[in-house]
């Protein structure tokens, strides 16, 4: 059916459920207070999840931590960046960003879907990342 509520979907430049914003959209609040409301959140996860467990279920179908490009995604749609298989296979844009890869809050990330195996979905988005990867080389080669 519909989104689980437009209450909780001020964060990021987008409430939506499918794929969040590009980088810079025009949301209620600015990026940077987003990224940083977000990396609280996740810091402060645990003790705020004992004292309202509904938000377990919120944070998993909400799209509010940002992959390494900058576009906002549910964590189950990020893979795991201490897995070095996954480094290998898969481009940038399918990990937390950087800041959001800390040990605590790749914990939680994993609490909430954090992929760590590559599904049948994982091998066609390695796909797409090698085949982009290819275009580029393709468009801009090398001469030495």
């Amino acid at each position: 059916s519909s989104s689980s509520g437009s209450s909780g979907g001020g964060l990021g430049a987008s409430s939506g459920g499918r794929g969040g914003a590009p980088r810079g959209g025009g949301g209620l609040i600015s990026e940077d207070l987003g990224r940083a409301t977000s990396l609280r959140l996740l810091e402060e996860f645990q003790t705020l999840v004992r004292q309202n467990p509904a938000l377990l279920d919120v944070a998993k179908e909400t799209t509010f931590i940002p992959n390494a490009e900058g576009r906002l995604c549910r964590a189950d749609e990020l893979f795991d960046p201490h897995v070095t298989e996954l480094v290998g296979l898969l481009g940038d844009e399918s990990f937390p960003a950087r800041d959001f890869s800390t040990p605590s809050i790749l914990n939680t990330l994993r609490n909430l879907g954090l992929q760590s195996t590559l599904t049948l979905d994982g091998v066609l988005a390695s796909a797409v990342s090698v085949a982009g990867l290819l275009n580029e080389a393709l468009a801009h080669p090398t001469t030495g």
